[in-house]
């Protein structure tokens, strides 16, 4: 349906035979989330998207970001002493539903 929609507003805008196969990040880059270039991906646009988007598909009493979900996992790593590879990791462990969300 969502395609189809896509063709028919394309189809108005005499632009039928286009269609995107990017999204545009918070930055303003064009990013293929089937085939990103590594050059695409931000820390920045990470960063606000996950800000953004709502742990638990929004099944929550109270707004609580898939952000603030890697900040936390990433202090209780620090808390446990755990080496700074782990604590980048638990940083980064969503980072790809900023793109594929």
């Amino acid at each position: 349906m969502k395609a189809l929609l896509i063709n028919e507003y394309c189809f108005v805008l005499g632009m039928e035979n286009v269609l995107a196969n990017y999204m545009k990040t918070y930055t303003g880059r064009k990013v293929d989330p089937v085939n990103p270039a590594a050059e695409d991906i931000l820390l920045e646009d990470i960063a606000h998207a996950l800000s953004l988007n709502c742990r638990g598909n929004g099944q929550v009493t109270h707004f609580y970001s898939v952000a603030q979900h890697c900040i936390n996992a990433a202090k209780e790593a620090i808390a446990r002493g755990y080496s700074d590879k782990i604590v980048l990791a638990c940083l980064l462990h969503d980072a790809s539903e900023a793109y594929l969300t």
